[in-house]
């Protein structure tokens, strides 16, 4: 699921948030 910039691993229960240009994603919770 990705919704405004966030990404949420729906396998890992990660949740990451994108980078300025969307281009990659940033894991901010382990």
């Amino acid at each position: 699921l990705s919704l405004h910039g966030w990404w949420f691993d729906l396998e890992s229960g990660d949740l990451w948030c994108t980078n300025e240009d969307n281009s990659a994603f940033l894991p901010i919770l382990d």
